[in-house]
């Protein structure tokens, strides 16, 4: 008995360690300061945690961000084509369920401007852009169905697909 609590220790140990190495692979730098930069961020709809869509940058250019958790923080980027990943979670109040969409979206940044990645939800599709400071849509518009966690009940989906 104590040899199977030591394998499942160290299998333990070897799936979070395994786990972080992968988050930490390929990370994204920030452009050096001579260069020409853009920035860009998330965005979140909703009133509360419980009851919101929001649009992470999940990769640049396949590089990983390591400040995909903030929606809300403003990454630096040189200025320039790029392609974005970007994960829509979304979450209802009376159903504890989170959804999530993957879209990449490839869109050209110019130097000094701001940009926001922009998402709705309706039925169970996530529609993902990107605008610029004034609003002007930047980018094509992408729609990618909505997945369920497998850990989640099926009636968050029922409820997305009549609202």
């Amino acid at each position: 008995m104590k040899f199977f609590t030591q394998v499942n220790r160290i299998f333990f140990t070897a799936v979070i360690l395994s786990s972080l190495v992968a988050c930490s692979t390929n990370p994204y730098v920030a452009p050096t300061a001579n260069q020409a930069t853009a920035t860009i961020k998330g965005f979140k709809t909703g009133t509360s945690i419980n009851n919101s869509d929001v649009a992470r940058i999940k990769k640049i250019d396949d590089l990983n961000n390591s400040d995909a958790h903030d929606y809300n923080k403003e990454i630096i980027v040189t200025a320039g084509t790029h392609t974005f990943t970007i994960e829509t979670t979304v979450t209802r109040r009376f159903f504890s369920n989170n959804y999530s969409a993957e879209s990449k979206i490839r869109t050209t940044l110019l130097a000094g401007h701001h940009y926001e990645v922009k998402t709705s939800t309706a039925k169970d599709l996530a529609k993902v852009w990107i605008v610029d400071h004034n609003g002007k849509i930047n980018s094509e518009i992408v729609s990618q169905p909505l997945h369920m966690s497998k850990t989640q009940s099926p009636y968050m989906m029922a409820y997305l697909k009549t609202h």
